[in-house]
């Protein structure tokens, strides 16, 4: 047997003061006597009264000492070392997303997650293999199943986190896929470090994973920005309204000021009390002549210095900008050019989908979302073209729907037509397919050639 908290045993120390209290305790109750003739009575009464006598058995004071050497016990924690079952795959999932840069673990949880990651690493077992992912608003197979330690070391080294929420649902499911037709014999494992912020995962209730949760982080001592906008003052042309949401994750009520910026030069400052587990939202209201970046910002300091301060460009166009304006995945939607108007134009930004292809697949999918009343962007695309590689490859197995004969029938796929145009694998799994850059001219989004 071993012990975590072996330092607990000087608790038994106390043991003998019980007994000394015991000795000291009187044996009689003192009364008045009426006569002289009762005197002898009352020294016997005395005698026995007196302390530090011979100990004599008692039952409530060995019942005392026990229930303090359990208590002790308890504190020391103890345990008892076995050797742990081989497992032929554990499955590492790393939380990279941004309460995972909270210092209130040396130097950031995350450092103290993927340092505990590499432990495992160490002890991995001849013959047993092990996947690393990592997630964060995307989950990202940093490496594949594999036994080489150095590879595993190399892809943990190679994590990072990121400014971003978790979405832990979907490395879940694939870590799920990963062990799904492994036997049980085979114990395989699902190792999670994360410290627990993430959404519901009601999902997975009764999914019985084989999944060991490693928590990191010691508190929840945050107050965040999670939401910055800018719209116009529907009541003020030359006002700006801001719009952003302040959240106390912290266990107590917490107050900061509120910073609002243009360009760096200070306009309010705005105190603020949030009381604890809720949302506050705020509104500010700002002149602005010409083009500039609004900064909100809390002067408090806390755990997390990543959801402190946000930022969002205002009138890029105004101060006579004519170039174009890179932007990323987001920016892939007809609602954007909706929501920017003129101020699109000329906007570039990378794109999977060429929604002005004149390919059969592609048109045959516009014209099948016409006819359920959607207007597709490049996700719509992503997503159908999904489902079509996924029959494709059930296809070539035969139509057989196993785990291993779909990976396999994957490995078939080449030159698939979809609405993002010749689909293929490479031998490493990788997809294969031409990208393009799309730019919004004349208020539609246009291929750059």
């Amino acid at each position: 047997m071993n012990f975590l908290s072996p330092f607990a045993f000087l608790f038994a120390l106390t043991i003998p003061v019980v007994i000394v209290f015991y000795l000291l305790k009187r044996k009689r109750v003192v009364k008045l006597v009426s006569s002289t003739l009762l005197w002898q009575k009352f020294l016997a009464e005395t005698q026995a009264s007196a302390p530090f006598q011979k100990l004599r058995r008692n039952w409530l004071l060995l019942l005392q000492i026990l229930l303090l050497l359990l208590a002790v016990l308890a504190l020391a924690r103890p345990y008892f070392a076995t050797k742990a079952k081989s497992s032929d795959l554990r499955v590492i999932i790393l939380d990279a997303s941004a309460s995972m840069q909270s210092t209130d673990e040396s130097p950031s949880r995350f450092e103290k997650a993927r340092q505990e990651a590499l432990k495992w690493v160490d002890s991995l077992r001849e013959g047993d293999k092990m996947v690393i992912l990592q997630v964060a608003a995307n989950t990202e197979v940093k490496q594949s199943e594999t036994s080489e330690k150095s590879a595993l070391r190399r892809a943990l080294l190679s994590c990072a986190a990121l400014d971003s929420p978790t979405r832990l649902s979907p490395a879940l499911k694939m870590a799920e896929s990963l062990i799904r037709d492994r036997g049980k014999e085979s114990n395989p494992e699902i190792h999670l470090f994360s410290d627990g912020a993430v959404p519901d995962l009601s999902d997975f209730d009764n999914k019985a994973l084989p999944l060991i949760y490693h928590k990191v982080g010691k508190g929840a001592n945050n107050l965040g920005l999670t939401a910055l906008d800018v719209k116009a003052n529907p009541e003020d042309a030359s006002q700006r309204a801001i719009y952003v949401s302040v959240a106390n994750v912290s266990t107590n009520e917490q107050s900061t000021d509120l910073e609002l910026r243009l360009d760096g030069k200070l306009l309010e400052t705005r105190p603020v009390k949030i009381p604890p587990g809720e949302v506050s939202p705020q509104l500010f209201l700002a002149s602005q002549s010409s083009d500039g970046v609004f900064t909100v910002q809390s002067t408090l300091q806390d755990d997390l210095a990543a959801d402190n301060a946000a930022s969002i460009v205002s009138q890029a166009r105004q101060r006579g900008w004519t170039g174009a304006i890179l932007g990323g995945n987001g920016f892939n939607s007809p609602a954007f050019i909706k929501n920017a108007g003129t101020a699109a134009e000329g906007v570039m930004v990378g794109t999977s989908w060429n929604s002005l292809s004149q390919d059969p697949a592609n048109q045959k999918f516009l014209a099948s979302m016409k006819k359920a009343g959607v207007n597709p962007d490049q996700f719509s695309a992503q997503a159908y073209t999904g489902v079509i590689i996924l029959a494709e490859a059930i296809q070539r197995s035969g139509g057989k729907t196993g785990r291993e004969d779909i990976v396999a029938g994957l490995g078939k796929v080449k030159d698939l037509d979809t609405p993002l145009g010749k689909f293929s694998f490479t031998p490493n799994r990788d997809a294969q397919h031409e990208p393009s850059v799309q730019q919004v001219k004349d208020g539609k989004f246009q291929i750059v050639q």
